[in-house]
């Protein structure tokens, strides 16, 4: 219900985009290993004790994130489902869905005319309340180029063959 209003979003992620610090990217955040990710933790303010798992120290690197409203940015592949909706996944985990990977609404799919495949930079939501994974406010660029303009690119499917006529000789 929350993704429903665009405007909404683009307001949310205003708001979030509003502080000048550097932001964490999701991505490289992922492939980091547990030392490097516990040190990241601890850096941002967050304290444990004992050895905290995987799950725990993200959920720890959010939570900071969003007490101190510190922007969080993804990119990847976009992966959608049979429902509309769509997760952003990445090439280190060999392009299979996980629990923490980027939620993307439908709204985005549909306004945007997202394809599975297509390459995403993206502003996320740290998680709130009961959710599982971030969630997209903003989409940034995709396939390298502004949001509105991936509407006009031919599929493949459409793109009209071109056969040669003269023979090539090697």
């Amino acid at each position: 219900a929350r993704f429903a209003d665009l405007g909404a979003l683009e307001t949310l992620a205003d708001d979030i985009a509003a502080k000048k610090a550097d932001p964490i990217r999701l991505n490289e955040l992922y492939a980091l290993g547990h030392a490097d990710l516990s040190a990241k933790a601890r850096a941002l303010g967050a304290t444990f004790e004992g050895v905290p798992n995987r799950k725990q120290l993200l959920a720890a690197i959010f939570a900071a994130a969003a007490e101190q409203k510190i922007p969080l940015l993804d990119q990847g592949w976009l992966d959608l489902t049979d429902r509309g909706f769509g997760f952003v996944v990445h090439p280190f985990t060999n392009y299979r869905l996980f629990p923490e990977d980027s939620y993307v609404p439908e709204i985005f799919v549909k306004k945007l005319g997202l394809k599975r495949g297509h390459h995403v930079e993206v502003q996320v939501q740290a998680p709130q309340g009961t959710d599982r994974c971030p969630s997209v406010v903003r989409i940034r660029n995709v396939m390298g180029g502004q949001p509105d303009s991936i509407s006009s690119v031919k599929p493949f499917e459409e793109l009209t063959p071109y056969y040669p006529l003269k023979r090539i000789w090697l």
